[in-house]
């Protein structure tokens, strides 16, 4: 069976205030604070290419008082129905070179590479299968099964995540944030020796950002050479891409040397506000 999608919304907000979705503690939402994977040209070629026939209509109105009033979060809108852009209005990006940040769905960006790696035979195993990574041997996530990493359930509630401590990047709710520390200094540090902490995996539910940097760090392990070939796959080839778009690395510009290689891998991810809806639809489809 085939479905087909016709409509697509992408709305992306700020972190401002109550609008938004999940509490990033100390979150450097600077553009450059950190060494970035870089994914595509400046400019490349054969992106998908839009239609438009913009609309002046309630919902067009009720978008612009929205992005105009400060207080909402929203700054980017985009309606697209059967390849045509019917609204389209924004809030100039602060950011360098007119991108957006996505740190939430960044995570799920990092599901997407998951299941390229899986079906590109990189991980010859199923999601219900357990990961064999030695850089988080002698902890929790330890022989865990895939699924429970890419369900958020790994039972690593006590040292980190948001069921307990309402935030879901630092250690136990205060420092460090686990977003700027490679993951094999996060895992001896802060990890080694506690496989054991009165809860069973795949049972609790615990936002963690940390929980999908695991996942994306095993990608990269498994994928070895391969990780930034199969970046260029997921977001140039199949998702078309005009412009080249960034996952973060756990690298901080200014205390650590950028790597080519290594198990840097961070969710948060960055992109132009059309390619992130280019992005949308290959996933839907």
């Amino acid at each position: 069976m085939r479905i087909f999608f016709t409509t697509l919304v992408v709305s992306l907000f700020l972190n401002y205030n109550s609008a938004s979705f999940a509490n990033h503690a100390n979150e450097p939402y600077c553009f450059d604070c950190m060494h970035k994977y870089k994914i595509g040209d400046k400019k490349n070629e054969n992106y998908h290419e839009f239609e438009s026939n913009l609309q002046d209509n309630d919902l067009s109105r009720t978008v612009n008082e929205m992005i105009s009033d400060n207080k909402t979060g929203l700054i980017s809108y985009l309606l697209w129905e059967k390849n045509k852009i019917l609204v389209d209005q924004n809030r100039k990006s602060k950011y360098r070179g007119g991108y957006y940040p996505s740190h939430s769905v960044g995570k799920s960006l990092v599901g997407l590479v998951t299941g390229y790696a899986l079906c590109g035979g990189y991980i010859n195993h199923t999601v219900f299968d357990r990961i064999d990574y030695p850089t988080v041997a002698g902890t929790l996530y330890e022989n865990q099964k895939l699924i429970n990493l890419l369900n958020m359930q790994a039972g690593d509630d006590g040292i980190i995540g948001e069921r307990l401590y309402r935030k879901d990047n630092p250690i136990r709710g205060k420092a460090p944030n686990t977003n700027t520390i490679p993951i094999k200094k996060v895992m001896k540090k802060y990890f080694k020796d506690k496989q054991h902490l009165g809860l069973e995996p795949g049972l609790t539910y615990n936002y963690s950002a940390l929980t999908t940097n695991v996942v994306m760090n095993y990608v990269i392990y498994k994928t070895g050479d391969d990780w930034e070939k199969l970046l260029h796959k997921v977001f140039v080839e199949d998702a078309k891409v005009a412009k080249r778009v960034y996952f973060h690395k756990t690298l901080v510009k200014k205390k650590t040397g950028n790597r080519k290689s290594g198990e840097y891998g961070r969710y948060s991810f960055y992109a132009d506000r059309y390619d992130y809806v280019r992005i949308a639809n290959m996933m839907m489809k």
